[in-house]
C-alpha cells in the first residue's frame, strides 16, 4: 500500500509537540509527547480495527534535534523514549548520533537497546563504530545483537558476524523464547550471504507468519 499524504490533523498535533518539547515540560507531559512523537515519525499503516490508520510524519532536522537534546535526561523513562523516536529519524542521522551515542553507554540496559537498535535504524554503523564494537561484549544480549546489525555494512562486520553468531538463544516453545528467536534473527539477515551465517539461519524454524 503506498503511504497517503500526510493528515493534517496530525501535522498540527506533531508541531503542537515539538513546541512542547522546547518548553521542557513536566515529565508525565515530556514522556507522552516523546512517545506520541515517536508513533507519528513511524511508517504507515492501516488497521483492520474501526479503519483506523497513522500517516507518517517526516521529521526535519531541526524537529530531531529538539527531540535529540533530551538524551540527557535524568530520567531513564525520558532517555529510553527519546530513541525509540530517534529510530525513526532517517535521514537526519547526523541529528540524532550524539543521543545514540550516549544512549548506548547508558548504565540502564533498556536505554542501550533502543540506543542500539537506532544506531543500527539509522545507519550509524561507521559514525559509531568504536561505541558499537564496544557494544559487542555488553551482558545483554539484545545490545549485542542490534551492534552487531548496525556494524554490518562496515569493516567491522567479521568480528559483528563473530559476535552475533556466539549470541543466539536457546530455542524452547514459550511464546517469549519463540519473540525473542524472531529478534535475533531480524538482525542475522544483516549477514544472510556469509556463510557461517546462511548455514545456522538454515536450522531454524520457519519465520513466524
Amino acid at each position: 500500500m503506498q503511504p497517503k499524504v500526510t493528515d493534517g490533523a496530525e501535522l498540527a498535533r506533531h508541531g503542537h509537540l515539538i513546541a512542547l518539547l522546547q518548553r521542557s515540560p513536566p515529565i508525565r507531559r515530556l514522556s507522552r509527547a516523546l512517545q506520541v512523537i515517536g508513533l507519528l515519525w513511524r511508517p504507515s499503516w492501516r488497521s483492520c480495527f474501526k479503519g483506523t490508520s497513522h500517516c507518517q510524519i517526516r521529521p526535519t532536522a531541526d524537529d530531531v534535534a529538539v527531540v535529540a537534546a533530551h538524551g540527557a535526561d535524568a530520567r531513564v523513562e525520558v532517555r529510553r523514549a527519546v530513541l525509540l523516536a530517534l529510530a525513526h529519524a532517517a535521514p537526519h542521522s547526523d541529528a540524532a548520533a550524539l543521543a545514540v551515542q550516549r544512549g548506548l553507554a547508558d548504565s540502564d540496559a533498556t536505554v542501550r537497546i533502543q540506543a542500539a537498535r537506532a544506531g543500527a535504524a539509522l545507519g550509524l554503523g561507521a559514525t559509531l563504530g568504536k561505541k558499537l564494537l564496544e557494544r559487542l561484549e555488553d551482558p545483554v544480549w539484545t545490545v549485542r545483537w542490534h551492534a552487531a546489525r548496525a556494524l554490518a555494512a562496515t569493516s567491522s562486520r567479521a568480528i559483528a558476524l563473530e559476535a552475533l553468531l556466539g549470541s543466539q538463544p536457546r530455542r524452547t516453545d514459550s511464546a517469549r523464547d519463540t519473540y525473542i528467536e524472531e529478534e535475533w534473527r531480524s538482525c542475522a539477515d544483516a549477514f544472510a550471504s556469509e556463510p557461517s551465517m546462511r548455514d545456522r539461519l538454515a536450522t531454524l524454524k520457519p519465520a513466524l507468519g
